[in-house]
């Protein structure tokens, strides 16, 4: 029964705090509950109800207190409470039906509250105030846009989630604030150890239908002592000056931070800001990483970490540190260019040398300042920069120095002074002007990139091509001929150019070279000439059969082939003419120039194995630079059917008479037939007195046996030949001689 009357209560208790979240009345369990019904929320049209907005409820447990926070989405709504309160109740599982009032209708103080409160000079209180009392709201009228417009809602809105935003970010700066705009509750009652459950909801429901605002809840709260949470976040930086450094780190959950800094191999850290640090804050991109700037007393390696100050006003553990580098980035005093004197030494030749003399000085020697390093602009450079005039020392006492400006055309000059570190403190630019006589150099590296289409792209390198006013391409046939201008319509001032040239033309190059001119009209000389293989999409003659001879072993041929400037090579092909056209083989590979030198004519003598049954098939196919390919040519038929008689194999007959059974057994023996070539023995007998020896039968090659009927006193010869079933044979072999004895002759055996 005791177990059956806790369910019961359980059980009504949780139907309670789930009347106490959704807004419900809480009504005495013997009575029935009252239906309220909104005469106004019944008129609206369907599609003008408003959207639900939740409100948010966050708790942290610290054992001796729990503390609450809570926001909402919506700025009207927001207004709304501010003004009506919210409520906020606390159960307890463990106690059974008892509801605790944490709150009751908390709002805001009061404008005169909070002017009591706090000071004229508080800032962020003062921004408090205003996101919730300001009188500068923006309304209708004070829009750029007729009001009523789509554009004028849009610029209300922003300006209601500025106020609004503003409201929870100073809410989570500072825990007074967040009290003083009743958005923090701190419930002193919460015994330590225990499991809670808080909700929060309206004081006063909306009976309009305007705004319909869903409670929240934290369940199963567990009192007990807060630990700081590990703060997980990876620091960058950016060395902007002098010992100044912009620290950067991503966080999307907290509003302020303390930054501390050591130097590195350091115990101790030094807390940077007074304050806690409220990064710059944009409304519109919630991703943006808070920055931080600092400067040190002293260069060196220095180490920083950050903590943040959550929601609650608690501060996390600190970040792991980021060590931060800084260096010498604090460049001399610059020097000051006095006079410039230019000096030409070669009377009769002016141009031949050129020098500066340049004097100036400076006011302050640095402790790590080591050298002067004189620079050169030119507006006709390509490159746009500074460049050094001269590569020689200049020490921290000179106060002249001599440069050559041979090859150096008028432009702005300036001197650096340099520290150790690399530092550059620059002179005042002044102008060196340098009446210009001597030609630009030959240009190098003339490369060219061909298509088959016929465009030449020709490429080169300058190796000063600051006082260059265009390039001249020139081309020839032949290096005998005269090399005429290619661009002599066009101004060329790129390192690169385009020709087009002819794909019939029967030749095989073209040949190109490139000179320059200066601002001055001084013309340089011809870089080196290249030659350049003329790119042409036609394919080369086919190759033809002049004459051929073929032998019992041999096949000799001849070709003639295209007189084109552009074959590159000859492949000469073979396959059986049994074979599909993808088995050809090649058998030699010949060079165009060299068949060329042989009056265009391709000669060439096989020896392939031997084969009666089958004939050989042979072609020629060209190649140009641009392999492109000619093509099979006619095709070449050629038996080679080797000797017709077989040498060596020792072929000897043996033959008795079996007076038995009156025949002759006849019996032969010879060597290995070469290469297993299938074959069979032919039998060759004369009778008697007979004038020829005539064929009497074949006989299988796996038998070496022949009988023969011969009476008595009866004379036959014989002798054995082979023969191969591709129709060659051997020469007869030793001929034998029987005679059958006669019945007296018999007797006297």
């Amino acid at each position: 029964m005791k177990n059956l009357v806790v369910a019961v209560l359980t059980v009504a208790a949780l139907q309670t705090m789930a009347a106490l979240s959704t807004g419900a009345k809480v009504q005495p369990q013997n009575s029935a509950p009252k239906e309220v019904k909104s005469a106004a929320a019944d008129t609206l049209d369907p599609q003008l109800r408003p959207t639900p907005v939740r409100m948010r409820l966050l708790a942290r447990s610290y054992g001796d207190s729990v503390v609450l926070r809570w926001a909402i989405d919506g700025f009207p709504e927001w207004r709304y409470l501010t003004q009506t309160g919210v409520n906020v109740f606390r159960y307890e599982p463990s106690a059974g039906l008892e509801i605790d009032t944490i709150a009751f209708q908390l709002k805001p103080l009061s404008r005169e509250q909070m002017r009591q409160r706090y000071s004229q000079t508080d800032s962020v209180a003062l921004l408090a105030m205003g996101s919730l009392y300001g009188t500068g709201s923006l309304t209708a009228d004070m829009t750029p846009w007729t009001p009523g417009s789509m554009g004028a809602f849009v610029d209300i809105e922003q300006d209601q989630k500025m106020r609004l935003a503003t409201a929870f970010l100073v809410s989570e700066w500072r825990s007074d604030l967040a009290d003083a705009l009743g958005l923090r509750i701190v419930d002193r009652t919460a015994k330590k150890g225990h499991t809670y459950t808080y909700i929060i909801r309206p004081a006063v429901e909306d009976t309009t239908g305007f705004f319909l605002i869903e409670s929240d809840r934290i369940m199963a709260l567990k009192n007990e002592k807060y630990r700081p949470e590990p703060y997980a976040v990876t620091l960058s930086d950016s060395v902007v000056g002098h010992g100044q450094v912009v620290l950067r780190w991503n966080d999307q959950k907290n509003g302020s931070f303390e930054i501390y800094r050591r130097r590195k191999g350091d115990k101790e850290w030094t807390h940077v800001n007074e304050r806690p640090y409220l990064p710059p804050y944009k409304f519109e991109s919630q991703n943006e990483d808070a920055i931080f700037s600092n400067s040190v007393p002293e260069l060196g390696t220095y180490e920083y970490a950050v903590q943040a100050h959550d929601a609650f006003g608690d501060l996390t553990e600190m970040s792991a540190p980021h060590a931060v580098t800084f260096r010498d980035l604090q460049a001399p005093m610059p020097p000051r260019i006095t006079q410039i004197v230019i000096e030409r030494p070669n009377r009769q030749d002016p141009s031949a040398e050129v020098w500066a003399n340049i004097y100036f000085s400076k006011d302050t020697m640095e402790n790590d300042f080591v050298r002067y390093v004189p620079m050169y602009y030119n507006e006709r450079d390509s490159l746009k920069s500074w460049r050094l005039l001269s590569e020689k020392y200049v020490a921290p006492e000179d106060t002249m120095m001599r440069i050559d400006v041979t090859h150096v055309s008028t432009g702005m000059m300036t001197i650096a002074a340099v520290d150790t570190a690399g530092n550059m403190g620059y002179a005042m630019p002044t102008l060196l002007r340098v009446a210009d006589l001597n030609p630009p150099k030959a240009p190098v590296n003339l490369t060219a990139i061909t298509k088959i289409t016929g465009e030449i792209l020709l490429l080169w390198d300058m190796p000063d091509s600051v006082d260059v006013q265009h390039y001249e391409v020139f081309y020839a046939n032949d290096l005998s001929h005269h090399f005429v201008s290619a661009s002599e319509n066009e101004m060329i001032t790129s390192r690169a150019w385009q020709d087009t040239i002819s794909t019939n033309a029967n030749q095989r190059y073209i040949y190109y070279t490139v000179r320059a001119r200066d601002f001055a009209r001084n013309i340089g000389p011809f870089s080196d000439t290249i030659r350049v293989l003329r790119p042409t999409p036609n394919p080369p003659t086919a190759a033809h059969l002049d004459s051929t001879y073929t032998s019992r072993r041999e096949v000799y041929m001849r070709w003639a082939v295209g007189g084109e400037e552009y074959i590159a090579r000859h492949y000469l092909k073979r396959k059986m003419e049994s074979e599909p056209d993808d088995r050809w083989t090649t058998l030699a590979v010949f060079d165009g120039d060299s068949v060329a030198a042989a009056g265009y004519y391709l000669t060439y003598t096989d020896r392939p194995a031997i084969n009666r049954n089958d004939r050989y098939e042979y072609m020629v196919e060209t190649v140009s630079f641009w392999d492109i390919s000619s093509g099979p040519s006619a095709s070449l038929l050629a038996r080679v059917r080797g000797d017709n008689y077989i040498e060596g194999l020792g072929l000897k007959a043996f033959a008795t008479y079996d007076s038995r059974n009156k025949q002759v057994r006849l019996t032969w023996e010879h060597a290995a037939v070469p290469d297993g070539a299938p074959y069979y023995y032919c039998i060759y007998r004369k009778e008697g007195d007979g004038a020829d020896f005539r064929y009497v039968i074949n006989v299988d090659s796996s038998e070496r046996l022949f009988t023969d009927r011969l009476f008595a006193g009866e004379t036959n010869e014989y002798y054995v030949t082979i023969r191969l079933k591709d129709g060659r044979g051997t020469t007869p072999s030793n001929t034998v001689k029987v005679t059958a004895p006669k019945p007296k002759d018999a007797d006297n055996n």
